[in-house]
């Protein structure tokens, strides 16, 4: 470690404001447009999970900023839980021991060069080591990220992470510097079979079709009360993975909300909610939460429609880039132009607990990579993953 390196390290909400400037010199350097990282976001969510008073969701902050002089050279944002990681074999959940989980926020390791990547790397490595937490968390970190290299590939904090291998789709709508519009470039078969399917929609509601944006915060419950009435239609619903109008989305909506952040996106055939995305617009980017639609109506295609349309409004009001989310779901493809791929990482010390946990987290990877791999190259992955599906969604 460099020897005139000062090393903060905030775990009170309280202390938080006293490395405000650092914390967004930081930001705005290396994760601009991303809102995990915000410090308003972060503190306003830290009040959204004390007045759940759920146990499992309330965090301890936990930030470090690595200065040289007067000057933020690297940084850790995360948060400290005491809660019982949920892993699955398919779409079976398995809820293990409570254990101290100490999580990254998405873009929470921050470098200005490689001595601040080493400064981080340390920091974590002496967590591990210390064995100050049972399990340290780094969600989608991607492989173009500077800390891929030390992290994953050679593994220098001391133990091997347990990897997940995910993607993120990401569409540019317009030139971030002028504003003008990037005109996708798909294919005619593509354009006719989409506006085909337009019609088709407009026909079966008799050109009663609709969608309202959702910005407000007056207007969130609204929102999740239509939202969590198509979630309940679907298989999304079954796995425990769906919109509900409860404390915990209520309270992050309205957060948002009140930053002018929200954005709920409602499409309505005839007056009746049949589709909605939600997602947060902020500084020039629309990162997505979630989607659904009624299955009632998937012959219609309203999910395809909507986002159709919804780039256009976002587009109007200033965004020039939409991230889809992380995953490799057939809509992402289809919108999305460029693919990252990378991971989430869990390593594991060496307490009994988190031994427990590795072992069984890495079984179920092993298990279900294998299932799905078996499955898919008998040609059946898919039909299989329709019909479970649909089966729960007819159980609704």
């Amino acid at each position: 470690m460099i020897a005139d390196t000062k090393t903060i390290i905030v775990e009170k909400i309280g202390e938080i404001e006293s490395i405000k400037s650092l914390w967004n010199e930081l930001k705005n350097k290396h994760q601009p447009e991303n809102i995990f990282v915000d410090i308003d976001f972060y503190c306003g969510m830290f009040e959204v999970t004390q007045q759940m008073g759920d146990p499992e969701r309330v965090f301890s902050p936990y930030v470090v900023i690595f200065c040289q002089g007067n000057e933020p050279v690297a940084g850790i944002i995360a948060r400290s839980y005491q809660r019982r990681p949920r892993f699955r074999f398919g779409y079976v959940p398995i809820t293990m021991p409570a254990v101290r989980c100490l999580d990254l926020e998405i873009g929470g390791l921050m470098a200005n060069d490689s001595n601040g990547i080493n400064l981080v790397r340390n920091h974590l490595a002496s967590l591990v080591h210390n064995r100050s937490v049972d399990m340290l968390s780094c969600d989608y970190l991607a492989h173009k990220s500077d800390f891929w290299q030390c992290l994953v590939e050679d593994a220098e904090l001391g133990v091997k992470a347990v990897c997940s291998s995910s993607v993120e789709w990401v569409t540019q709508i317009a030139d971030p510097n002028s504003g003008e519009r990037i005109v996708q470039q798909k294919s005619g078969k593509s354009e006719r079979r989409a506006r085909a399917a337009e019609r088709k929609l407009y026909k079966h509601f008799c050109d009663q079709i609709e969608i309202s944006c959702f910005k407000r915060l007056e207007e969130v419950r609204d929102f999740l009360i239509q939202a969590e009435a198509i979630c309940t239609k679907t298989y999304h619903n079954g796995i425990n993975t769906g919109i509900e109008n409860n404390q915990a989305w209520r309270g992050e909506f309205e957060l948002l909300a009140k930053a002018g952040n929200f954005r709920g996106y409602m499409l309505y055939g005839d007056g009746e909610p049949i589709s909605y995305n939600v997602g947060v617009a902020y500084k020039g980017t629309f990162m997505g939460y979630a989607m659904a639609f009624d299955p009632r109506f998937s012959n219609l295609s309203p999910g395809t429609f909507m986002m159709r349309k919804i780039m256009d409004m976002l587009f109007a009001e200033g965004i020039h880039t939409i991230h889809f989310g992380y995953g490799d779901a057939d809509y992402k493809r289809r919108f999305g132009t460029d693919c990252f791929e990378g991971a989430s990482l869990h390593f594991y010390t060496k307490t009994p607990k988190a031994i427990l946990l590795q072992l069984v987290e890495m079984a179920s990877i092993k298990t279900t990579n294998f299932a799905k791999n078996t499955l898919k190259s008998l040609g059946i992955l898919a039909p299989l993953k329709k019909l479970w599906r649909d089966r729960l969604t007819s159980s609704k």
